[in-house]
């Protein structure tokens, strides 16, 4: 009795079968979607829907698949010939045969269109069928799905105009047959008791409704949609409740099944239980209270992680994450007890372990950050769930900084270059130090497919070898091979990964004015990071979003005649920050970085951060900065280069806590970038451009400042870079201490890290006699307290 209307091809309505369990539905429905318009059935497209319904099978949660115009392409207009209508109803009727036979095995309903007696029309939607050719279409459907197999249920389309006489018609037409296993009708806007919630609101009262079609069949009743849009959210929530409660106690004689529309907003505004934001409405709880059997307080118990082990998994997380120190046993119990494990938690306790966390230091949880961590709730297992509170609380504290690294060209290259610069960067990671985080940053670009955007999480696939450069139904397939590369060779504690993601715009960066392109760009997002979270669940990741948008062809949506500096810092500052700090904001978890401006613009940080940020300073949204040759080479003493002066004005004048330097051009990259982490105190430096010795240059492609390294020998550059990059546990504890949480647990037992060469004086004999002129031997006792032998 409890249906859920869902859409497996939108990322909004594509709950997993563990949250559908979480909520007691029973059995969803769903449209077949096949936009291919093929004479067949799309073989990619029905491998998506078989395992859909394996998913919900194994969940025993049973399905109700929708065939229509969607189903089957071509409908003729409503004035077209009736040989066209025939031609395209028998096509329809043996596109549903080929349809039952390839989705049998799992025994899903099969629904025979959807409002076919809609009275008007929608825009970019219009089912209507007359009484007359939904008949015939019903008729030879039918027939088609059950010769294929008999014991498989069809379903009459979704009924919406609450007129019996509609369907008393489509008898008539068939001589007096209804050739389905159960009649489905869509009451909205009815009341489910005769006097609630007013005796004269809506369209009538459901009992009416249901006796009228009574008196034009005997057949049993599916309410395959129903819901509401005309009250507000706590409204939405009591007509749920007293809807089921009505057809529970009233109406079981005759009504099957009730599916709720729909399960989120994103599928249609306001009809859904979560809103677009992924939120749960009052009616999430309402829904979930009437269908999900409440559990025993022993089981209860028994599934529920106490808080004091949260608190403790929470302390072991931050030291695993942050600097790499893992403990096999407490990693294995950790796992058991919060993997697959969906409990929830209140926003007390999410605020009592990051206050936790945060104890012996001047900072403290935010109430914004803390909401947002409870709504990603709904995505997440226990784990995933600690696993963001971690990162939301370190955001502040300076132990996501002090980093150091390359950009290198992976994601946007050919088959060859991207597998030898991939094992370029293996190299230098097998000489980095556990939780010492080499700073690999590549860049991918969103699709403008929304559709592919929408399109379920297929993470490990082999299918993608064509794509280049694009965040292609799930991310680029040359970053899959980069994050492969970490995971299978055991690099997760190695590695910390900068994303740049370009938008579909034209050039890198979004077009802030177009809600298209915002929504797209959003996806994109979502899809990034849900990869690298179910990937690289122990990398720590960062996304920045586009690249130096006052060069017009980083921006070809804009007008070219407009005065580059003006629009950049005036206009497309202030629209761009509105959507990232709306980002940052529902992702608290996630470090997000800012567009840098490029040399043109590299005298006015100052003034394009302060118009991209306004008033507010998120801890996780982080303006970056480009630098090259003179303006980031290292100066004497306490002399500061430009991008360190750049650096230090955001801090004093902008009050900007955070700092990232993503493109770091130097003839000495080495020194240089590390100078920027110690002296500059930026939050993370990124060198360009690092290639393998192997990669051969396509025409007109920029690599200056690039430095190589050569996979196929030990290369003493990878093993220097090494070197620097395991000096940087004492910058991010130097980081944690200045920025106010000298206290922190994270910080305490921790020794200043070993350098890749040094030694410590023991003792020395001195000879008893000497002569003078004589060569005398001397024995000096030393400790090696390097990492090397």
């Amino acid at each position: 009795m409890f249906g859920l209307n869902i859409d497996p091809r939108n990322l909004h309505g594509n709950p997993d079968a563990k949250e559908l369990n979480r909520l007691g539905v029973e059995t969803v429905r769903f449209t077949f979607k096949d936009p291919t318009g093929g004479t067949r059935p799309d073989e990619d497209i029905l491998h998506f829907y078989r395992e859909q319904l394996e998913a919900l099978s194994k969940a025993s949660i049973s399905s109700l698949v929708i065939l229509n115009a969607e189903s089957y392409r071509g409908k003729p207009a409503a004035d077209a010939s009736a040989a066209a209508w025939t031609e395209y109803i028998t096509g329809f009727a043996r596109r549903a045969a080929e349809l039952a036979a390839a989705l049998a095995h799992w025994r899903p309903s099969f629904q025979i269109w959807n409002a076919p007696d809609l009275p008007q029309p929608q825009p970019n939607y219009d089912p209507i069928l007359s009484e007359e050719r939904f008949g015939r279409l019903l008729e030879q459907s039918y027939a088609t799905i059950t010769a294929v197999d008999p014991g498989l249920m069809v379903i009459g389309g979704g009924l919406v105009s609450c007129r019996p006489d509609w369907l008393a018609r489509v008898r008539q037409s068939l001589g007096g047959a209804l050739p389905v296993d159960a009649v489905a009708i869509h009451p909205y806007t009815t009341r489910p008791y005769s006097d609630w919630p007013a005796p004269d609101w809506g369209t009538g009262y459901l009992g009416d409704l249901l006796d009228g079609y009574r008196q034009v069949t005997n057949q049993p009743f599916w309410i395959t949609e129903i819901g509401v849009a005309y009250l507000d959210d706590e409204g939405q929530a009591e007509y749920l409740r007293r809807f089921y409660q009505a057809v529970e106690t009233e109406f079981s004689d005759r009504v099957a099944q009730v599916y709720w529309f729909c399960y989120a907003d994103g599928m249609a505004h306001p009809y859904g239980l979560v809103d677009q934001m992924h939120r749960p409405k009052p009616a999430y709880e309402a829904y979930r209270q009437m269908a999900a059997p409440a559990p025993t307080f022993a089981a209860t118990a028994a599934a529920a992680a106490s808080l004091d082990s949260l608190h403790n998994y929470a302390q072991y997380l931050e030291q695993f994450l942050v600097f790499g120190q893992r403990n096999p046993a407490t990693h294995r119990q950790m796992e058991a007890e919060l993997r697959g494990n969906y409990q929830r938690l209140s926003k007390a306790d999410i605020w009592r372990i990051m206050q936790q966390m945060l104890a012996g230091s001047s900072h403290e949880a935010g109430q914004s950050e803390v909401e947002a961590l409870y709504r990603l709730q709904t995505q997440k297992d226990l784990y995933g769930t600690l696993r963001s509170i971690v990162l939301a609380t370190h955001q502040r504290t300076g132990a996501l900084t002090g980093r150091l690294g390359v950009h290198c060209r992976i994601s946007a290259e050919t088959d060859a270059n991207a597998a030898t610069n991939i094992e370029a960067v293996m190299q230098i990671l097998a000489h980095v130090q556990p939780g010492n985080r080499l700073i690999v940053m590549d860049m991918v670009q969103a699709t403008a497919d929304e559709s592919k955007l929408l399109a379920p999480d297929l993470f490990e696939t082999n299918v993608y070898g064509q794509h280049r450069n694009g965040l292609v139904e799930n991310h680029a397939w040359n970053l899959q091979r980069l994050v492969r590369a970490i995971r299978d060779r055991g690099y997760q504690d190695r590695v910390l990964l900068i994303i740049r993601l370009d938008a579909a715009d034209g050039g890198a960066n979004l077009n802030p004015f177009n809600s298209g392109s915002l929504r797209r760009c959003r996806l994109a997002i979502d899809k990034l990071i849900r990869y690298l979270e179910t990937m690289l669940p122990d990398v720590l990741f960062k996304i920045t979003l586009g690249n130096e948008p006052d060069l017009p062809y980083e921006r070809q949506w804009s007008d070219p005649h407009a005065d580059s500096r003006i629009f950049t810092i005036n206009t497309f500052a202030p629209a761009a920050g509105a959507f990232m700090k709306g980002v940052a904001a529902e992702r608290p978890d996630v470090t997000l970085i800012c567009p840098a401006l490029s040399a043109y613009l590299k005298h006015d940080q100052l003034s394009y951060f302060t118009s991209f940020f306004g008033n507010e300073r998120p801890d996780n949204l982080v303006p970056a900065i480009h630098g090259y040759a003179a303006d980031v080479a290292v100066r004497p003493g306490s002399e500061r280069n430009l991008v360190e002066q750049q650096a230090e004005a955001l801090r004093n004048w902008g009050n900007f806590r955070h700092i990232s330097g993503t493109e770091i051009g130097s003839g000495g990259p080495f020194g240089d970038g590390e100078s920027l982490s110690e002296k500059g105190r930026f939050d993370d430096v990124v060198m360009w451009l690092l290639l393998s010795a192997q990669h051969r240059t396509p025409p007109g492609q920029d690599n200056n400042w690039s430095f190589r390294i050569d996979p196929n020998r030990d290369d003493p550059t990878a093993r220097h870079l090494a070197d620097i990059v395991n000096r940087s546990k004492n910058r991010v504890l130097r980081n944690i201490r200045e920025r106010g949480g000298a206290g922190l647990q994270i910080g305490r037992g921790h020794e200043g890290d070993r350098p890749a060469y040094e030694v410590t004086y023991v003792s020395h004999n001195t000879p008893t006699r000497m002569v003078a002129g004589q060569t005398n031997g001397v024995q000096v006792t030393i400790r090696n307290t390097s990492y090397r032998t």
